[in-house]
């Protein structure tokens, strides 16, 4: 049973099938690692302000598109096909397949987790879950 729809973040329709994915791209990935180490260099007595704090890097972004909608379709990116991940259960699974990614803690994969479970507002849409019958 499919009971999660991805939305597309540039047209806002909901994603069918193998029309879209979930995706990070690679290059925000090896970015973002190069920012977070120049930040936690620049603080090496490990002393943090909280001003300090709003300066760190933020995580990258997971992103959804149809494949029609997406303006940087021919980047390097890891993607998860919308037909892959359209239920809780698939989401356990891709959770656990990438807590072995070495990058996973570099992206908001835990705040779209929470934004899932109703925890968290949504940020941007990304996921709903459909009513049951």
């Amino acid at each position: 049973m499919n009971d999660l729809t991805l939305i597309c973040e540039n047209c806002a329709f909901p994603i069918a099938g193998d029309t879209g994915c979930l995706y990070v791209r690679m290059g925000e990935l090896v970015a973002y690692r190069e920012e977070h180490a120049a930040w936690r260099a620049a603080r090496s007595d490990g002393a943090v302000s909280a001003a300090e704090l709003l300066l760190m890097p933020l995580p990258v972004a997971w992103h959804t598109s149809h494949d029609k909608c997406r303006p940087d379709r021919d980047d390097d990116a890891y993607e998860i096909d919308a037909v892959r991940i359209d239920s809780w259960a698939r989401v356990a699974h891709w959770t656990a397949h990438l807590m072995d990614k070495n990058w996973l803690s570099s992206t908001d994969w835990k705040h779209l987790l929470r934004e899932l479970s109703g925890e968290t507002p949504s940020r941007r849409i990304r996921v709903v879950a459909k009513e049951a019958a």
